[in-house]
């Protein structure tokens, strides 16, 4: 989420939701999105459309590609946060640590 502090200056926030909360958030995030005109870029799919492209759609994972998931979803935020700790140097063209 970005947030326009009116002097010009923006603020980059995460949003963290739980189980607990994603379904009021989505509730409300549609209901928004509605009143804002934003209809059209919000697409309404049935199961079995989905399942013709995604037959294993909201079927529960199996504990290995959980694991497997959990373990490529670390990989790659090791590697950006990793990268991240570089700043491209315009003025010596080069990369610089924070």
């Amino acid at each position: 989420m970005i947030i326009n502090k009116g002097d010009g200056a923006v603020q980059n926030l995460d949003i963290v939701l739980t189980d607990n909360t994603f379904a009021s958030f989505y509730h409300d995030f549609m209901a928004a999105a509605k009143r804002l005109g934003w209809n059209r870029l919000i697409q309404s799919h049935s199961l079995s459309e989905i399942k013709k492209q995604f037959p294993r759609a909201y079927e529960k994972w199996t504990d290995e590609e959980d694991q497997t998931l959990k373990a490529s979803l670390r990989s790659i935020i090791m590697r950006k946060t990793r990268l991240s700790a570089f700043v491209w140097d315009r003025r010596k063209k080069t990369y610089k640590t924070n």
